[in-house]
């Protein structure tokens, strides 16, 4: 949609296609069925390069399309994108970027999106999209698997199933987010009294030896049930997307465990 040689085919049909999303639009809202979009790590708002800045505009307005298509108000739709584009500088002169771009989006665009922390040690970590936040009239998508795995710093030294010896990150000293947390409080302000949308996942189970260094890769499904009771306050006052590879099969998962630990209380 977004290339030049693709606008002449996409404007063929882009009619029936709207009126196919206003279908499913009315089907999302009569059954409150609550949608996002999450364009790619190649969508740099903040980046010091105005070609990609640009085509990070359009195709965050291309997602946006969905939404618009489907008559949902953009306070109820979220399109969630990484803050990004640090280059080795300064945390405040990414954002700073971001923010003076962020003006050139649609409204709709503007009163849709969202922005997540990051889980490189490096990266935006929630302190820094809510920094963004306080700024410009976004939302912070707290992202609390993300949230740890800026934390994990620190490399053991194990041997495994071969016998080899290999680095290991470091998981168990990690402290998690909780629902008493500032940072916690403070996302959940930026929605401005609409239901925030949160990002949960988690690591490889650590007996995996393939993600020993790569805790950051979403799991199949989830495994830690100390991690699942952590999240389920949290739930009193936000939604969460949930991120695993097994989709809905994780989402049912989760689902039952909540509902298992409200009949033993």
């Amino acid at each position: 949609y977004t290339l030049p040689e693709a606008q002449e085919f996409y404007d063929g049909f882009i009619g029936l296609l709207i009126e196919k999303l206003k279908i499913a639009g009315k089907v999302a809202i009569k059954n409150e069925i609550r949608l996002s979009m999450h364009p790619g790590q190649y969508t740099v708002l903040g980046s010091r390069d105005k070609e990609v800045v640009k085509k990070a505009i359009e195709d965050i307005e291309y997602h946006c399309l969905i939404g618009k298509g489907m008559g949902i108000p953009a306070e109820d739709f979220s399109v969630n994108i990484h803050l990004q584009g640090l280059y080795g500088g300064k945390h405040i002169d990414g954002i700073k970027r971001f923010a003076s771009n962020f003006q050139y989006l649609s409204d709709y665009a503007q009163g849709t999106l969202s922005v997540e922390n990051e889980d490189k040690p490096n990266g935006y970590d929630i302190e820094h999209t809510l920094e963004l936040a306080a700024r410009i009239p976004t939302r912070t998508c707290l992202d609390i698997h993300h949230y740890a795995c800026h934390r994990m710093r620190q490399n053991e030294k194990v041997k495994n199933s071969e016998g080899k010896v290999v680095n290991r990150k470091i998981r168990d000293e990690v402290r998690h987010i909780s629902v008493n947390d500032d940072f916690f409080k403070e996302a959940v302000k930026t929605w401005k009294g609409v239901r925030p949308l949160f990002h949960k996942s988690q690591s490889f189970p650590i007996e995996n030896e393939a993600y020993w260094m790569k805790p950051n890769a979403h799991s199949e499904m989830y495994h830690d049930e100390d991690l699942m009771s952590n999240a389920i306050p949290m739930l009193e006052y936000a939604d969460f997307e949930v991120e695993a590879k097994h989709k809905e099969v994780a989402v049912n998962h989760f689902y039952d465990y909540i509902h298992a630990e409200q009949d033993m209380a």
